[in-house]
């Protein structure tokens, strides 16, 4: 499906640590409650940094503790319960370790979903919108995510034309899969390219070259990691333009007054690295075919601690040959 999308709430969140900004512009947010409970979540608590409630800590004191947001990225241009989530990223802010790690989930892996029975992650957006999504993903990963950002394609070409646009290293053979769908060849050799919205959507939807949607993950996350590098070094005199233009394009759950701690807590902990992943990894995963229906079936039991591994105790994952 062309329309995939990359899912940055975390521009929205991210954005917002570039410096405080004032709550006039975060009013413009397009925030949507919902239950937080562990139950409704399918939050089991057990040995890990416990996400409860994002309290905002003394000027004197620094965070230690992990927060998750789900990202979920929509094949519709508004954001829709019908619609299937083609992306889902775990975005881990790792107060402890000074990091903020993004984690793929392959869309077509085969999951227990509560009340519909086992099948692609992808669909417990469509049956229950977010807050079944999220709970898929705790109930399968045993991970204690509280809240997401979900945008679409119009808006991933917004956030990303109002930034000016990011600079990707192109690849020759995905040259003319942006042609193909931007309907322009303005892209004529390999190399660092600087991409409009619109080139780095067709870039990020890639598909049939190289390894199909595996790679196509890593061009996601790599598009994403630029966003929240390039929002950051905008400068403080950007904010106000930035929050105005991009914080109305986002769905979220995050209220105004978390995302401004979570601004202050961010500029707090210094310098911050990006990593990335993407599961299931390789070794521990195979492709099945039911009903002529293709599922991505993986090791549940050693996925679901090498998730945990990674986002908790900051251990990569290793694949197996």
């Amino acid at each position: 499906m062309r329309k995939i999308i990359i899912i940055t709430l975390v521009v929205a969140a991210l954005i917002a640590t570039i410096a405080i900004v004032g709550t006039s512009a975060l009013n413009q947010l397009n925030h949507v409650e919902i239950e937080k409970t562990d139950e409704a979540l399918g939050i089991s608590v057990e040995e890990k940094p416990y996400y409860k409630e994002y309290v905002p800590l003394p000027k004197e004191e620094s965070r230690k503790d992990i927060i998750n947001i789900a990202l979920f990225g929509i094949d519709e241009e508004e954001a829709s319960a019908q619609s299937r989530s083609d992306c889902m990223i775990i975005l881990t802010i790792d107060f402890k370790n000074k990091k903020v790690k993004l984690s793929s989930l392959m869309r077509d892996m085969y999951v227990d979903i509560e009340d519909y029975g086992s099948t692609k992650l992808n669909h417990a957006y469509a049956y229950g919108g977010a807050p079944l999504a999220i709970k898929t993903i705790n109930q399968n990963f045993g991970t204690n995510i509280r809240d997401y950002g979900t945008v679409g394609l119009y808006t991933l070409e917004k956030i990303i034309d109002v930034l000016g646009g990011v600079t990707i290293d192109v690849k020759e053979e995905e040259i003319p899969c942006i042609a193909s769908y931007t309907g322009k060849t303005e892209i004529t050799e390999a190399g660092e390219q600087l991409l409009n919205g619109n080139q780095a959507v067709a870039y990020a939807s890639i598909r049939y070259v190289g390894n199909g949607d595996f790679e196509r993950t890593e061009r996601q996350r790599k598009v994403l990691s630029v966003i929240i590098d390039k929002a950051k070094r905008k400068g403080i005199t950007a904010v106000p333009g930035l929050i105005s233009e991009i914080l109305p394009l986002v769905e979220t759950s995050i209220d105004n007054q978390t995302i401004l701690d979570m601004a202050v807590d961010y500029f707090k902990a210094g310098d911050i690295t990006f990593e990335q992943e993407r599961f299931p990894v390789d070794g521990y995963y195979w492709n099945d075919i039911e009903n002529g229906i293709y599922y991505l079936k993986f090791d549940t039991e050693m996925t679901r601690k090498q998730i945990t591994d990674y986002i908790y105790s900051d251990i990569k994952p290793i694949p197996k040959e």
